[in-house]
């Protein structure tokens, strides 16, 4: 039989180590999913550059934004808009159409609710598949009906403002060798340009990182200067990632870098107020973002702070109950 201590060994090594990578694997697969709606899907990004759009103001009534972009493939099924509603109220309508430029046709022109937008980082627009579309270019009009001042919603200025999506034949996947490989280079390659699902691929193996360095170091962590600890600052400098080079946030994201960070202060021994200095120092950053005009920076900076506060309150809580453990036990 195999030693309890040999068992335990293999657990810990093994076991833990393989289910952490398998959780990685499976994270990754279900976020590339999830970025293009499909697996079979494969999804282009532009920058404002590539698709020559400058105007980030807002739409207002009877005003347009125009831009082009070339297929990059066949069977183009939708395009999305990464919109910035500026607003609470959003009364207006947009009317969207989508030509064909080389043959003049009309692919798609159709209203839209502006209100629609709200909350989505991009706001798909289907038609029906296009079989021929590869190399071709399409044009693509945006007009406000109603916009004012103060209900109107404009095109976000962000590293990717415009997707188009293509749909691969899954059935062909088996017969064709070429057709797959073509898809799984076009899948990773545009999937991975977007900084928002390369940045989350990575916080998905931390668990795997914390715990192989625990493994490795736990005889040698320092608990007293908790700021000089590899694993803490491998958080803080993914929070400032996300705050500052990452267009949107993700809620599993959030939550494995919280769980992370309350995990390292319980085993630190850390008491609630280093969560509550974290939180209080990008409660600071948020008034220097707003006055820099970086909106998109102060909610998250916002969203990490709330974060680190619900850390040190827990934290809180843990020591009340045990200081009043404590005192009862006297």
């Amino acid at each position: 039989m195999v030693k309890k201590s040999h068992l335990n060994k293999i657990i810990l090594n093994v076991i833990i180590t393989l289910v952490l990578i398998c959780v990685w694997i499976l994270l990754t697969i279900f976020q590339i999913i999830l970025n293009d709606g499909s697996l079979s899907v494969v999804t282009r990004k532009y920058s404002p550059s590539e698709i020559g759009l400058t105007n980030f103001d807002p739409i207002l009534k009877g005003e347009s934004r125009e831009f082009e972009f070339k297929a990059t493939d066949i069977n183009l099924g939708y395009v999305s808009i990464n919109f910035n509603t500026l607003y609470k109220n959003h009364e207006d309508y947009l009317f969207f159409k989508l030509i064909d430029k080389t043959s003049g046709e009309v692919i798609k022109e159709e209203q839209f609710f502006a209100a629609a937008f709200h909350g989505l980082n991009f706001y798909p627009f289907g038609f029906p598949i296009i079989s021929d579309s590869k190399e071709k270019t399409y044009k693509i009009t945006l007009t406000s009906l109603y916009g004012t001042e103060k209900s109107s919603v404009a095109i976000k200025n962000a590293s990717s403002v415009f997707s188009a999506s293509y749909q691969y034949e899954s059935s062909r996947f088996k017969m064709d060798f070429e057709y797959l490989r073509t898809y799984l280079i076009e899948k990773l390659s545009n999937s991975f340009q977007n900084n928002f699902l390369f940045f989350n691929t990575i916080v998905y193996i931390y668990p795997f990182i914390f715990y192989v360095v625990w493994l490795a170091l736990r005889k040698y962590f320092d608990k007293k200067f908790i700021y000089q600890n590899p694993l803490i600052a491998l958080l803080g400098i993914s929070v400032i990632i996300d705050i500052f080079f990452v267009d949107t946030g993700f809620d599993l994201v959030f939550l494995t870098i919280l769980i992370l960070w309350a995990f390292m202060l319980f085993y630190l021994k850390r008491e609630s107020t280093d969560s509550y200095k974290a939180a209080l120092g990008l409660l600071i950053l948020c008034p220097i973002l707003q006055l820099l005009g970086q909106d998109v920076m102060v909610e998250k900076a916002a969203a990490w702070a709330f974060l680190a506060l619900t850390v040190g309150v827990i934290i809180n809580i843990y020591e009340l109950r045990k200081s009043n453990s404590k005192k009862l036990a006297k």
